[in-house]
């Protein structure tokens, strides 16, 4: 499916649409954080290396892509960046998961 089917109103919305699972995959988010706080769950160097690239870079003084110059479009790195955590921490939920799973 892509952006034209969209647009276009072509799309479909997926036979395992479930608003329920979503909320309840919000609560599985908080239980996972609850893992890494309490130290059942041990994150990839590289995840807590974006986390800390992300925080730092967003609020560092010095940007790639300045706001001042160039408006929105200077947010695009921050987002950017940011896109890379959350796939990583998406990942290592994955993980997670999958190791609940084989208990």
């Amino acid at each position: 499916m892509g952006l034209s089917a969209i647009l276009q109103g072509r799309a479909r919305i997926p036979q395992s649409f479930d608003p329920a699972a979503d909320v309840a995959h919000t609560g599985c988010m908080w239980r996972f954080v609850k893992a890494i706080k309490d130290g059942e769950h041990r994150l990839a160097p590289t995840t807590w290396a974006a986390a800390i690239a992300a925080v730092v870079y967003t609020f560092a003084p010095i940007d790639l892509i300045p706001e001042l110059v160039l408006g929105p479009l200077g947010f695009a790195d921050d987002i950017g960046l940011w896109s890379i955590f959350a796939v990583l921490f998406v990942r290592e939920q994955g993980r997670w998961r999958a190791g609940l799973a084989s208990e």
